[in-house]
């Protein structure tokens, strides 16, 4: 059976941490769901994170899903699972014991190599599947991001999606701003957490806070301003 892989990118803000939605541009889920968190630092070890969010039944055709992101659905790097001398065999010759960390963790839900991902099923035996991890790097576009950001796209041919992954003190859609330079500038602080194209009610509460603060201090301004000229409109104030 054929195995087709289809990528969705999501850029989670600050303010999203805790929730986001995902459109799917196909009519069905697929029946095979993995969620790939990227971060830089993770990125230059070679060090994968990939979650299996979902696994739904081969007969039954979902239009929608909601579920939570856990520690225990994390896929292990099979280097993890098996001793040093069966990972020093051939991959076709360790394959074969690719059935062992299913049957001797039961809470194990899936892990990967090089070339495979594989799911633990409810027997406890393991499901595997040819897997590509480096279809998610741009191919050609790698000047899109600025300031050693790391570019990743939804596919390997005819992206019709990228985005930046940023380094430490840097962010924006091409990691083009940075804030490591400045300790008490407000653009520093509040800088990342403003959402584009979306009202005052629905930003964060630092911004809302930070437009609060700034109003009053504007009204308090042009009040003490009013004051001071009529003070000095006064004739006594202008007689000394």
């Amino acid at each position: 059976m054929m195995n087709y892989r289809r990528t969705t990118i999501k850029r989670i803000p600050l303010y999203q941490y805790n929730r986001t939605i995902v459109y799917y541009t196909q009519q069905y889920l697929p029946h095979l769901i993995f969620v790939q968190m990227f971060e830089l630092s993770s990125l230059k070890k070679n060090e994968l994170e990939y979650y299996l969010l979902a696994v739904t039944e081969q007969n039954r055709d979902l239009t929608e899903l909601s579920t939570t992101i856990v520690s225990l659905n994390r896929c292990i790097n099979i280097t993890r699972l098996l001793n040093r001398t069966i990972m020093e065999f051939t991959h076709y010759k360790r394959v074969k014991f690719y059935q062992q960390p299913c049957r001797e963790n039961n809470e194990l839900r899936c892990f990967y190599d090089e070339q495979w991902m594989c799911v633990c099923n409810q027997e406890h035996y393991a499901d595997c599947l040819a897997f590509d991890h480096s279809t998610t790097s741009c191919r050609g576009i790698d000047y899109l991001c600025q300031n050693g950001g790391y570019c990743v796209q939804d596919e390997e041919l005819c992206a019709r999606n990228s985005t930046c992954i940023c380094a430490n003190c840097y962010y924006g859609s091409h990691c083009q701003f940075v804030s490591s330079g400045y300790v008490l500038s407000l653009d520093a602080i509040i800088g990342s957490h403003i959402q584009q194209g979306i009202s005052i009610q629905n930003q964060a509460f630092i911004i809302q806070l930070c437009l609060a603060i700034v109003v009053i201090m504007f009204i308090f301004g042009i009040m003490c301003n009013f004051c001071s000229i009529g003070t000095f409109c006064q004739r006594q104030a202008t007689d000394t």
